[in-house]
């Protein structure tokens, strides 16, 4: 079972993206509303994924993207960031502090879904390396 930490302040959204995820055979998804929420989350579970939204009050998906990559314990968990915008500028930060691609709400599901499969499968081949595999998409 692939466990995913889908992190949104946005309860719609956090309803719509876990609701099309849960249909996948071997994926579960676990919620936070807010970046702190997440950490917690993240150290008690240690998901195989997180899809991170960027923009969030308080700790942004930034800050949570740059906790999770300075701990050891959970830096090689794939982040994919979610945005409402294409902030090109923002996209590329996140990509250079270590988030593995992101997606866009505005994508078809189908599109994400196909998107994060694709993470998980080349992040669990790439495990056996040292590196972390980054896609731009």
């Amino acid at each position: 079972m692939t466990k995913i930490l889908l992190v949104d302040d946005d309860e719609a959204v956090r309803r719509m993206f876990s609701e099309s995820l849960q249909k996948v055979d071997g994926f579960s998804v676990d919620t936070a509303d807010d970046g702190n929420q997440a950490l917690l989350k993240i150290a008690q579970t240690k998901p195989d994924i997180i899809i991170l939204d960027i923009a969030m009050p308080e700790l942004s998906g930034i800050q949570v993207l740059e906790v999770v990559k300075s701990d050891s314990k959970f830096k090689k968990i794939p982040i994919v960031m979610l945005t409402a915008t294409s902030d090109y500028a923002e996209i590329n930060e996140c990509l250079a502090k270590g988030a593995a691609s992101y997606i866009t709400k505005g994508d078809r599901h189908s599109e994400i879904v196909d998107k994060i499969k694709m993470i998980i499968k080349l992040y669990r081949k790439s495990s056996k390396s040292t590196g972390s595999p980054q896609f731009k998409f």
